[in-house]
């Protein structure tokens, strides 16, 4: 889910050069992410490089520029004897997402030359409710509030609205309230997997809240972002009096009939007195 600490390992292992090449020998690693900013620091944070299981991350410090970061291991390939060639090298981080989709992609290169490199992707769920008519399925409603909570959680998750309907999972914002747009349609996406409740909170104008909610469950993918869908039915208000309608009319001209009755009533007692 968006905003979910990840952790990274990328293993390769100290190449060996031509002996004859005794100038410029190099041998880097080179990381690029995209959808997440790298997390070296903090609780739960990992910055670590090994050399055949020897911590050496005071020798071959991760320092990230942007998106993406360069270990120079050059000192491991310098010797002409290729001393170091086989070893295993492994570099661990952790990284926050911030994105739908979290690309992250790292190659070596070594003496002029690029070798094989590695993509990874993650990816993160969406959930699409459509808000109808009891009645007529087909009508959409907008206007509807919702609230949604994670595995029976007893607090409702927070978005970013980024258009009318659709909203970004975002755990340092606010926003619990999200809103069906015309059509009932409502996206939230940015989901790690697990089943989610869609509690309504307000319902669309003339029609009462659904109690019931609506749920849908998002499971793991390892090769694209998935969407579930789920809907909600509302009922009807049932119609009531308007001022000046025939309601009002017909309360109105029992209310006088009343008024009448017991007025001839205390008349008639009173003439039936006197005499």
């Amino acid at each position: 889910a968006i905003g979910d600490i990840v952790t990274y390992e990328i293993e390769t292992y100290v190449p060996v050069i031509d002996p004859t090449k005794t100038l410029n020998r190099t041998f880097t690693v080179t990381d690029r992410i995209t959808g997440a900013d790298y997390y070296l620091s903090g609780t739960g944070a990992i910055k670590k490089v090994t050399v055949d299981g020897e911590n050496k991350t005071t020798d071959f410090d991760i320092v990230p520029n942007g998106n993406t970061f360069t270990v120079n291991f050059d000192s491991l390939v310098a010797s002409l004897s290729n001393d170091n060639a086989g070893k295993k090298i492994v570099i661990t981080y952790t990284a926050k997402v911030t994105a739908v989709t979290v690309e992250n992609t790292a190659i070596g290169h070594s003496t002029d030359k690029n070798m094989s490199g590695n993509t990874v992707n993650l990816y993160t769920g969406s959930i699409e409710l459509t808000k109808v008519d009891a009645n007529k399925t087909s009508k959409g409603l907008a206007g509807a509030t919702f609230n949604v909570f994670k595995d029976g959680a007893s607090t409702p998750l927070k978005f970013t609205k980024e258009s009318n309907g659709v909203y970004k999972y975002d755990p340092k914002n606010s926003l619990a309230d999200i809103v069906t747009a015309d059509g009932g349609k409502l996206v939230v996406k940015g989901l790690d997997k697990g089943s989610y409740h869609f509690k309504e909170t307000v319902a669309p104008e003339g029609y009462s809240i659904n109690v019931d909610g609506a749920s849908a469950t998002i499971k793991e993918s390892k090769d694209k972002n998935v969407t579930v869908p789920t809907s909600l039915k509302d009922t009807k208000l049932s119609a009531l009096p308007s001022t000046g309608g025939i309601g009002t009319t017909i309360f109105t001209i029992a209310g006088c009939v009343i008024m009448i009755a017991a007025a001839g009533l205390f008349f008639a007692t009173r003439r039936k007195t006197q005499k």
